[in-house]
C-alpha cells in the first residue's frame, strides 16, 4: 500500500480524484490500493519551554538563553487523534509520498514515526 500525505483535506481529495474514484473514509481517502491522508498543516509543534527545564516555565532574564540540547516535537492537541491514524497508516504501508509543499515546512509535515 502507498500512503500519500497532503497538507490539508481539500488537497488530499483533489489528489485522490486524479488517481481514480475516491472512497472517503474517516481521516483518509482510499483509491484502489492507495491511501491519501492529510496533516492539517502540522500535526506536531515544539514542546513548551518547561518540558525541557521546570525553571523555564516562568519567563525570567535569569533563565536566558533557553537552549535545549535537542528540541522535542509534541502532538497538537486538536489533531492528536488524526496523528495516531496517520502513524497507523504509515506503519502498514510500503511507500510514503509527501504531497506537500516542496520546502522545509512541507517536509516537516510528514510524521517521523513508522
Amino acid at each position: 500500500m502507498r500512503v500519500i500525505i497532503a497538507e490539508k483535506p481539500s488537497v488530499a481529495l483533489d489528489i485522490a480524484r486524479v488517481l481514480g474514484t475516491p472512497k472517503k473514509q474517516d481521516g483518509y481517502v482510499s483509491v484502489g490500493e492507495d491511501v491519501v491522508t492529510w496533516a492539517y498543516g502540522h500535526l506536531g509543534t515544539l514542546a513548551a519551554p518547561e518540558a525541557y527545564q521546570p525553571a523555564w516555565k516562568r519567563w525570567s532574564w535569569d533563565t536566558l538563553p533557553m537552549l535545549p540540547e535537542a528540541f522535542q516535537v509534541v502532538p497538537i492537541t486538536k489533531t492528536r487523534a488524526h496523528l495516531q491514524l496517520v502513524k497507523k497508516l504509515l506503519r502498514s504501508c510500503d511507500r510514503i509520498v509527501a504531497a506537500t509543499d516542496a520546502d522545509r515546512e512541507g517536509e516537516q509535515t510528514i510524521p517521523k514515526h513508522r
